[in-house]
């Protein structure tokens, strides 16, 4: 009787398993992008430019799957806003990247469970800051892109302007410095402390390498405040 009974309570866990894993049903997002480098890039500039606009297609991708999604649907959000979001939440992991010297092509993914972000859409959502933050980031980002295509532009008939090609590299720091910018918050928002102080540490090295001395002065204020904040969040 006794075997009998551990037996049952061993298919009970079992079958418990079983269900948590079909529950949280995780869906891979796969998408690849070929930059095709101009006279003024590097492989640092297309790697960066690359990044960011296969992490676009991605975020796309899965925005519109979760259009659907009977939660993200009762939220009323548009598109874009989902896309926001969601771009606050997701991890893109590089799963492939080559360059010839002129074409930087990269190969990217996302691993998301549809529920979980869906949750994670509620409750960012309701945070007025965290939201205001992510909008403003999105906006300069697409503002920096859009500032490089039209100097891409006009350096094709004006190669030798040092003023634009001095503005485009700054232009692909200020792009860098917004993707660590946009990793920091992530970490931060997953509420793992330790995680949130790495990805700080790494923003404040990307700004020293790519920024201004009156970026940093601000980082460092910023960092300070962060710094204070996660450490009321860990736990003894």
């Amino acid at each position: 009787m006794k075997k009998l009974t551990v037996m049952v309570s061993v298919l009970i866990v079992i079958f418990s398993f079983f269900s948590v894993t079909v529950n949280a049903e995780m869906k891979t997002f796969i998408r690849d992008y070929t930059y095709q480098a101009s006279e003024i890039d590097s492989k640092q500039s297309s790697r960066i430019i690359a990044t960011e606009q296969v992490k676009r297609l991605l975020l796309e991708e899965l925005g519109t799957y979760l259009e659907s999604h009977t939660e993200v649907v009762n939220y009323q959000l548009t598109k874009d806003q989902v896309t926001t979001l969601t771009g606050g939440i997701v991890k893109t992991k590089i799963v492939e990247e080559k360059w010839d010297g002129e074409k930087y092509w990269m190969k990217a993914k996302i691993d998301a469970d549809p529920d979980e972000v869906a949750k994670s859409i509620e409750r960012l959502r309701n945070d007025s800051r965290k939201v205001k933050e992510l909008e403003d980031s999105r906006k300069k980002t697409d503002d920096t892109m859009k500032d490089m295509d039209k100097l891409r532009t006009d350096l094709e008939t004006d190669k030798d302007n040092k003023d634009k090609i001095n503005k485009y590299n700054e232009k692909v720091r200020s792009l860098k410095v917004l993707q660590s910018m946009a990793a920091t918050f992530k970490a931060m928002s997953s509420g793992k402390p330790e995680e949130a102080m790495g990805q700080m540490f790494n923003l404040m090295g990307t700004m020293i390498e790519n920024s201004s001395e009156e970026d940093v002065r601000k980082l460092n204020s910023t960092q300070e405040q962060e710094r204070k904040q996660n450490e009321n969040k860990i736990t003894p």
